[in-house]
């Protein structure tokens, strides 16, 4: 219950952000890493129990190095509608998967009342399936979203600004609505102007 409530939680304050447009491009960051640390805790203590949970793990850190490589490379870095898609496939799937090993009579219970003829284990099991093809598609998306973008790719090694001003630009109601078709590396690094400054 406490899971479920957790990603039902994540999913109503990303819309109540949008609706109130309280939105920072900090919180957006932090937001998804958030996710991520808790797919990961969760998925990892079901390894134990549940060994074909490894593919869902590999594919999610596959499809975060993929993101994190396009952010280095100066794109702009969004989740699209198979991400979440995705995210909502593999959150279930976690939950089935906590309530399988915590409760499997409340399962049970579900697929007799269904007339489902699957062991709570094989529900599981089907349900992870799905999410690895759901992780599949939503990977090739965005390979296919950096091909897309690049013309904006950039193999040259950036300046930042310092740590002061990266947090207070990313924390900024008023700039991050100005930077939200703008790239984390356009967004954290030196102006022109500034770097100008810095030469002189």
């Amino acid at each position: 219950g406490v899971l479920a409530g957790l990603f039902l939680t994540d999913f109503v304050d990303g819309k109540l952000a949008r609706k109130w447009d309280v939105q920072t491009t900090g919180g957006a960051l932090l937001d998804p890493l958030g996710d991520k640390v808790l797919v990961l805790a969760v998925i990892l203590s079901l390894l134990g129990t549940q060994n074909y949970m490894l593919v869902p793990l590999f594919m999610e850190l596959g499809i975060s190095a993929i993101n994190v490589e396009r952010t280095l490379h100066n794109e702009c870095v969004k989740s699209n509608m198979f991400g979440k898609v995705k995210t909502w496939f593999l959150s279930i799937t976690l939950v089935l998967g906590a309530i399988n090993v915590l409760n499997p009579e409340i399962l049970n219970l579900v697929v007799s009342k269904l007339g489902i003829d699957y062991s709570p284990s094989d529900i599981v099991k089907r349900a992870s399936e799905l999410t690895v093809a759901m992780q599949t598609l939503t990977a090739a998306s965005y390979i296919q979203d950096s091909v897309s973008q690049k013309d904006v790719r950039s193999e040259r090694i950036v300046e930042l600004k310092n740590a002061r001003d990266i947090l207070e630009r990313l924390f900024d109601e008023e700039k991050s609505r100005e930077d939200r078709d703008k790239s984390l590396i356009d967004i954290i690094k030196k102006d022109e102007i500034e770097e100008k400054h810095l030469k002189f």
